[in-house]
């Protein structure tokens, strides 16, 4: 009874428009909820349709009607887009699309955002197809193509690889309207390609597929559905510490240990050791999520010896790099030597500056060189107290100067009275 008065309702809307016949969007709400509605396994709304049992999401949409070998940077926008450069648009909002997804298992990772030191994105990947009625199809979506295959990249001649969409979330709190899937990594849209590529790459090479020019408000499906496989991105803990003996400290000597996060799989030994296991992950289709975690009795030396592997060879082989909580990022030990000049001419702003003395927290605290502006601690609650009265300082970044013998804990330690005022740190040894 519930079902036919929805159905109903939904017709006599529809029917109110005076003169204007029942949309085609309407008409398969109303189609929906007739055969579906009582139905646990599915979720619809207006404009979409989400299948927990079958694990997808039909979006209704309507396309824009960019011609082909124009530049387009957004597969599906949003409801209230303004952009001129999207294939389509969706009938449902993003709202009731965030829903679906949860509906059907879904959660969000995350879009480069450089600020928070995260350089690559991570989410798990669904495929999207699009489907449209044929001359002869009476009305039916029975024409299909991977979503990849709409546009065409000019640099290669070729359409986009079918490497499926990252479902990245998008940032919350944002007044304009979320876009839904685009081309390129971007922190305003809810799905982005699979891979690392920029705004400027996409605006100059991608394009519509001229072999599937759609007109202006012609009706599309889009389909959503997860990987088969299953998840792709797992996350790991890499723990780091010195091995025994006098040369404990040396890379290869190292004592490492890689937990997965989601299971109790654990591997011990080498960083060779590690660098085997992850790349048979890889093979497998793995994306692996490290993060790093190192002993505070490690040198800065011995640090900055992983940093330089990791850039070496683990990123190369797309083990990906994330920050661990309450530590210095991997990077904050490999600077730009030009930044260590004495007269300070290579930086394009004038970071604070702390000089430790010793291995020990104590030392000096300036912004520059001048005699006048130095400011000696002695231990870690002085140089908390210069970092809060000090000031004001103009800038964000911190550059720690300390001997290469210094405790890595003692970074550790000084790390955290920065880290919130100071996004940008790096060791200088």
């Amino acid at each position: 009874m519930i079902r036919v008065l929805l159905v109903t309702v939904v017709v006599l809307l529809s029917a109110c428009g005076g003169d204007h016949a029942e949309s085609w969007v309407d008409e398969q709400y109303a189609n929906d909820l007739s055969s579906h509605g009582d139905d646990a396994n599915f979720l619809i709304q207006r404009g979409l349709l989400a299948n927990r049992k079958h694990q997808y999401i039909d979006l209704l949409a309507h396309a824009s009607g960019v011609p082909g070998n124009l530049n387009v940077e957004l597969l599906l926008a949003s409801q209230g887009s303004e952009s001129t450069k999207a294939i389509a648009v969706a009938e449902a909002g993003t709202l009731e699309l965030q829903s679906a997804l949860e509906f059907i298992g879904l959660s969000p990772g995350y879009s480069i955002d450089v600020d928070k030191l995260l350089y690559w994105p991570k989410g798990n990947r669904v495929s999207i197809s699009v489907s449209w009625a044929s001359a002869s199809g009476g009305g039916r979506f029975d024409e299909v193509v991977a979503a990849e295959q709409l546009i065409v990249d000019k640099n290669w001649g070729v359409a986009l690889p079918e490497q499926g969409f990252r479902y990245v979330g998008a940032e919350s709190g944002r007044q304009t309207p979320i876009e839904i899937v685009s081309t390129f990594n971007s922190r305003d849209t809810m799905f982005e390609i699979a891979y690392t590529v920029a705004q400027q790459y996409v605006m100059a090479n991608l394009v519509v597929n001229p072999e599937f020019e759609f007109s202006a408000g012609q009706a599309l499906r889009i389909r959503l559905r997860p990987e088969v496989r299953g998840e792709r991105v797992r996350d790991y803990r890499l723990d780091v510490a010195n091995g025994a003996g006098d040369d404990g400290g040396r890379l290869s000597n190292l004592k490492t240990q890689l937990h997965a996060v989601s299971s109790e799989t654990r591997v011990s030994g080498t960083f060779e050791d590690i660098y085997v296991s992850l790349e048979k992950k890889i093979a497998e289709g793995e994306e692996p999520f490290v993060q790093i975690r190192f002993s505070d009795e490690m040198t800065v030396e011995s640090v900055r010896d992983v940093a330089r592997f990791t850039g070496q060879f683990l990123v190369k082989q797309q083990i990906r790099i994330e920050p661990a909580d309450s530590e210095p990022y991997i990077s904050a030990f490999l600077p730009n030597d030009a930044w260590r000049d004495p007269k300070r001419r290579s930086r394009s702003s004038q970071p604070l500056e702390i000089h430790m003395s010793g291995g020990e927290i104590s030392g000096e605290l300036f912004q520059n060189a001048s005699e006048s502006g130095r400011r000696e601690f002695a231990n870690a609650n002085e140089l908390e107290e210069l970092l809060k009265t000090g000031g004001p300082w103009d800038t964000d970044g911190v550059f720690l100067f300390v001997t290469p013998d210094t405790p890595y804990g003692q970074v550790r330690n000084i790390y955290a009275l920065v880290q919130k005022q100071f996004r940008n740190f790096y060791v200088f040894p």
